[in-house]
């Protein structure tokens, strides 16, 4: 989700379940991509981003996220 030919992986916390849980409600593909971008604070890859921006439930401009490195 952030980088090209990486594993993503972010250490939950067991009170950080019920977020992941709500958001996984919503959208079972994007809604834990947009949970790891909440946690990481940054935005993911561009075509995360338009997928994520096109599902209509999340307005990524609207958070205040770091750039990805990666953004081409």
């Amino acid at each position: 989700m952030f980088d090209y030919a990486c594993a993503d992986a972010e250490e939950m916390l067991y009170s950080e379940l019920s977020e992941l849980w709500k958001l996984y409600l919503l959208d079972n593909v994007l809604g834990p991509v947009v949970w790891c971008c909440l946690k990481r604070k940054q935005l993911p890859l561009r075509e995360w981003y338009i997928q994520i921006q096109a599902s209509g439930y999340w307005d990524l401009d609207k958070i205040d996220l770091s750039p990805n490195s990666n953004w081409k």
